[in-house]
Parts: C-alpha cells; structure tokens; sequence
C-alpha cells in the first residue's frame, strides 16, 4: 500500500501564502482524498500527485479546478466505475471536494505524449466516466515538474521526462483547438480559452508550463491590444461580475489572425 505524505501535503499547500482557513480546508480535502484512494485501491493503489494551479501558486478559489492523477498497477476499466464514484461521493460533501479534477492510470500507460487509450476519469459536476483522457504533453511535463506528492514516490520516478520539442508539440496541438473553438459562447467558456491560449503560447516560447496569470500578464507585454480581453478574463475567473464578454471575443479573434507573428503560419 503506498505510504501517505501527509505532512509534506500541509506544508505543500502553506507555502502558498493562501489564508490559514482555505489552506486548512485544502489539506484537508486532499488528506482525506489520499486515505479514501487508499482505502478504494488499496495495493492497486502506486501513488497519488495534484498538480496544475493549485501546485504552482495560481489557485482562484471562485473557479480553479484541482488537478490530480492516480497511478494504478493495472488500467481501471467500466467496472472500476462504482468504487471511485463512491470515492468521489464521499469527498463531495468536503469543501471544494467537487473541484477534483482527474484520472486513474496505469503506469505503464504514461508517456511523455499523454495517456492514451480508454481511462477512468472525474471532471466536476459529473459522475466518474470511462473513456479517452485529454492527457498532453503540458499536463505530463506539470506532473513530472510542479505536481506534490499525496502518495507513493517521488513524481518524478513515475513521470516520464518531457523534452522541450514534445511540449511545443503538445502545446501547438492545443492551441490549433483553442483558435478555432466557435467565440458564441459563456463567458466562463470565453475566459478559459483565452487564459489557455496565453497559457500555449508562454508554454511554446519558454520551454515549461506555466500559470494562466503568469501567461496573461506576459502576452499582454507582448500585445497590448489584447489586454483589454485578457483583463475580462482574469475578472471572470476571480468571480467577478460584469465581465465583457465581447472583449474575450476580439482578443481571441486578434491571436487568430497575428497566427504568422506569434509563429503558428
């Protein structure tokens, strides 16, 4: 059974400087969740890691997600369904317990790539599904570099190594699917595309994932005319009200067609 990191976990999340109660309520949430894991997978169970926003110093508690990955000696299928769901039922009535965001996978199923094939997989707001993760180089090279963790060894003994060419790669691949989503929808739907297309682009120049905060305070160095939007966005993703919404719309529209100045022709 993988061994608990529990105080590591605590001062994981004090050092980012969030207030004493949200801190409390984090690491609770995420030493109950290592326990339930446990307790669902038991030997099955190789190590647990929470990576993304939260990890790297950008968690907004009106909207961020809490990323994690379960490895698994063996990949869970349809009928693993009923025991994670009832994981995730038990950690929902937890505060921001309906924020986890991730998977189980196999480790021999992890690539600097992804995860390919058919995975179980929990998203906010719904029950735990079987089917293609959306895994990418991006999210490999967070695990591997910017990722805590809960149980098991060290990330990077169990996370392969992203090289730089695979991340753009990665990146790039995201990025053509970001551009081309239709601009008619929610704010909330506008303000997670335009934060990720930052988020592509710093990625793709720099060499290392990074936070959206971070990737929207750098491309609005770099195009000034797109600040306007990017501001709507970050608002939106703090909670607040009144963003403008048509503001998101021609900042994307604006990225779109610099395509052969921020190298993407």
């Amino acid at each position: 059974m993988a061994m608990l990191h529990a105080d590591g976990v605590s001062q994981a999340i004090r050092r980012l400087g969030l207030t004493a109660s949200l801190s409390g309520e984090l690491s609770d949430l995420l030493q109950s969740f290592s326990a339930e894991a446990r307790n669902a997978l038991d030997s099955e169970l190789i190590g647990l890691y929470v990576s993304g926003s939260l990890m790297m110093g950008d968690f907004e508690p009106a909207s961020s997600d809490i990323d994690f990955l379960a490895v698994t000696s063996r990949p869970l299928d349809a009928s693993d369904l009923p025991r994670i769901a009832e994981l995730h039922n038990v950690l929902a009535g937890r505060p921001f317990g309906e924020r986890l965001e991730g998977s189980y996978a196999a480790k021999d199923c992890l690539h600097p790539w992804g995860i390919p094939g058919n995975i179980v997989s929990v998203e906010p707001g719904t029950s735990p599904a079987y089917g293609p993760g959306d895994y990418s180089a991006d999210n490999m090279w967070a695990l591997r570099n910017a990722s805590v963790d809960l149980l098991g060894p060290p990330s990077a003994a169990l996370m392969p190594e992203v090289d730089p060419n695979t991340l753009r790669a990665g990146l790039l691949e995201y990025l053509e699917e970001l551009l081309h989503r239709p601009l008619d929808r929610s704010a909330d739907e506008l303000s997670a595309s335009l934060l990720n297309i930052a988020r592509c682009l710093y990625g793709m120049e720099s060499g290392r994932a990074c936070v959206k905060s971070e990737a929207a305070a750098w491309l609005c160095r770099r195009f000034p005319e797109v600040e306007p939007g990017l501001s709507a966005a970050l608002q939106v993703r703090k909670g607040t009200a009144g963003a403008d919404p048509q503001a998101m719309r021609l900042a994307i529209a604006r990225l779109a067609r610099l395509r052969s100045t921020i190298g993407l022709a």
